[in-house]
């Protein structure tokens, strides 16, 4: 979502200078930064919920807390340059969606493109990424990374189903960030970090860097459910 975000302010700044490159005079930054404070508060949310694993690992986790840590980045470097596929289809769809959702028009032909986008990212990228971790997880992290990091292992293998439902969700939740009801979203958005976070500060004390993968599971799995939901409401 922080690339959506980034997408979403570049559209605000290119929109108000009719220019490719933004190019603000001072007199306009705030009333910039006033139309962006939406896609501002997105990537804010979205910083929260890449590190606040992280920082709860570093002052919950059980000893050693610095291992705790470097399994649990290990496992999630080696899985995050999936999403930039769902990071690019997502930005990619923003102009086409935004212009329909907005004015409601066309919008059975939005909700096909959107519910199947989200199944090709699903079953073309995010199946084959939890079984590509099952089989050759182990294999991956000890070649890359080596015998020390063995640990990792699980928390990967649990980290490839958060990133599969990611995948599904990221044109799905488009929907609602196309339909100019950027608070409706912010908050939803927000409800679904902060479940994640509650999840890890009662997880990662008793099970370490896999209750802050299981946090990471749960947390977009309960979002999903009422996120298509919702969607399914914008686009009647």
């Amino acid at each position: 979502m922080d690339a959506v975000a980034a997408a979403g302010m570049f559209m605000v700044f290119r929109k108000k200078f009719n220019w490719p490159f933004v190019k603000p005079e001072l007199e306009h930054l705030f009333e910039l930064i006033k139309q962006a404070r939406p896609f501002i508060l997105i990537a804010l949310i979205a910083i929260i919920q890449q590190h606040a694993n992280i920082l709860i690992l570093s002052s919950l986790a059980p000893a050693p807390r610095n291992a705790q840590v470097g399994y649990y980045a290990a496992a999630r470097g080696l899985l995050s340059p999936t999403l930039i596929l769902s990071q690019s289809v997502c930005v990619a769809m923003l102009p086409w969606m935004s212009e329909r959702v907005y004015f409601r028009k066309d919008l059975k032909n939005v909700k096909k493109r959107v519910w199947k986008t989200s199944m090709v990212l699903f079953l073309g990228a995010g199946i084959p990424l939890v079984i590509g971790v099952f089989c050759f997880g182990e294999w991956g992290i000890k070649t890359i990374l080596g015998n020390d990091f063995l640990a990792a292992v699980p928390t990967a293998q649990v980290l490839s189903f958060a990133f599969a439902i990611q995948l599904l969700n990221g044109p799905i939740a488009n929907t609602m960030l196309c339909s100019s009801k950027f608070s409706k979203y912010i908050v939803f958005y927000g409800l679904i970090v902060l479940f994640q976070v509650l999840l890890a500060f009662f997880l990662i004390p008793k099970y370490g860097h896999l209750g802050a993968a299981y946090a990471n599971l749960f947390g977009p799995m309960v979002g999903s459910v009422f996120l298509m939901r919702v969607a399914q409401i914008e686009l009647r």
